[in-house]
């Protein structure tokens, strides 16, 4: 089973590396996270497109795909985080759903 670890403090699914069991909770330093992090958010575009136009196809809009697949995200994250953490992590991101708003992070 998969160790995963957030790559600082920014949480979202692009900053997540999976890391081999092993390797510890955190990268070895010659392991380049950021290309990894391109590659890992290539791979789920890529499979999120493809779900969307399948089930397009099929008559499905795409809101309830995103819901199916947030429930199924969910459940990952059950099978490897703390509720607490999940909770955190579902927090910020609905703090941060406004496009015109600025991140929290980030300084006015």
């Amino acid at each position: 089973m998969p160790l995963i670890a957030n790559c600082g403090e920014i949480r979202n699914l692009a900053r997540t590396v999976i890391l081999p069991p092993g390797v510890g909770s955190a990268a070895p330093a010659e392991f380049d996270t950021r290309e990894a992090n391109m590659s890992l958010s290539n791979l789920v575009r890529k499979h999120l497109d493809a779900a969307l136009a399948e089930a397009g196809e099929q008559g499905h809009p795409p809101d309830i795909v995103a819901r199916t697949m947030l429930s199924f995200v969910i459940e990952v994250y059950r099978q490897h985080r703390e509720i607490d953490d999940i909770r955190s992590e579902l927090q910020y991101a609905m703090d941060n759903l406004d496009p015109d708003q600025d991140y929290e992070f980030m300084r006015p």
